[in-house]
């Protein structure tokens, strides 16, 4: 008997150490096989605006696998499909993430090379960038964005989702003409209302609700929706104005207090204060826009001098 328990102990640390050899082995080619994106990546942060068409037209066919899979018994998988995403979706979503960040980084960052007399040309294609990232987003992956952030909260990367798809939500909110242009909002009503028909504005305002664990990650999501709002007040700003409880958070001073005393990781440097008195305009922006002034007709077509127009009280869902 002793013989046989050993014989089995055996067994098992073989197979233990077989299965862990396995996967180191898998981990290693799954490396490799990123090597050439990993490559392809460096050299667009390098050489932006020549390889950056390539690079989003690869990162539109990994964003967009989900849709080219076939399973092979839609019976047993079609309830797994609505949960669980792509690998190669992931890998997108990710390089997506750091490109914007990369471009983020680039425009805070003031180098000596900046101050050089080829300034303006290097803003000017700072600006073609960004446009081309704006416009790939909205108009090429924003449904495949959405989907994704609709499905993370079952993944095992959840924790991960609000910094990772931050950036690719602060590229939005990112000036792309200059600050004398007649234009003087970041997102058209056709760029806005396409964040709204997809569904990925509110998957954004979905998560900041299931982020009052993280403040840090909440402020840098509650910032981003300002300047979102501000771009687009009234698409953007009056449909997060009406997102349950949200309002009521952003207005009240005891949340901005203590997100004043909290420490942040450097994201959002925005101040308290400030950002609660945005929000304050933006709603009385938005009360002025639909609080619509009724004209008092009389019989003999004229009114009363001293009578005043009569407002409409507020529907409950504004």
């Amino acid at each position: 008997n002793n013989n046989n328990n050993n014989n089995n102990n055996n067994s098992e640390e073989e197979e233990d150490k077989e299965a862990a050899a396995a996967i180191r082995n898998e981990q290693h080619w799954q490396q490799l096989a990123l090597q050439p994106l990993h490559v392809f990546r460096d050299a667009v942060t390098e050489h932006t605006l020549e390889l950056l068409p390539d690079y989003l037209q690869l990162l539109q066919q990994l964003l967009q696998a989900e849709d080219h899979v076939s399973p092979q018994h839609p019976t047993t998988t079609s309830s797994k499909s609505t949960t669980t995403i792509a690998p190669a979706s992931w890998i997108g979503l990710s390089c997506l993430s750091t490109l914007c960040s990369n471009i983020l980084q680039n425009k805070n960052n003031k180098s000596t090379e900046q101050q050089q007399t080829n300034r303006l040309q290097q803003q000017r294609d700072h600006w073609t960038i960004v446009s081309q990232l704006q416009d790939f987003i909205l108009e090429q992956v924003c449904d495949d964005l959405a989907t994704i952030l609709e499905k993370s909260p079952q993944s095992e990367a959840a924790s991960a989702v609000p910094w990772t798809f931050l950036s690719i939500f602060q590229i939005l909110t990112v000036p792309t003409k200059p600050a004398s242009s007649s234009s003087s909002s970041v997102l058209s009503s056709p760029q806005a209302q396409t964040l709204l028909n997809s569904g990925l504005f509110r998957q954004w305002l979905v998560w900041w609700s299931m982020s009052e664990s993280s403040p840090d990650v909440r402020r840098a999501m509650e910032h981003n929706v300002l300047c979102l709002c501000a771009s687009a007040p009234s698409l953007l700003g009056k449909y997060a104005w009406r997102y349950p409880g949200y309002a009521a958070q952003v207005t009240n001073p005891i949340a901005v207090k203590s997100s004043e005393q909290s420490e942040t990781n450097g994201l959002d440097e925005s101040n308290p204060h400030a950002t609660l008195l945005l929000w304050n305009l933006l709603g009385v922006l938005l009360a002025k826009g639909s609080a619509k002034t009724a004209t008092i007709k009389w019989r003999n077509g004229s009114k009363k001098p001293d009578e005043k127009p009569v407002r409409p009280a507020p529907s409950p869902t504004e």
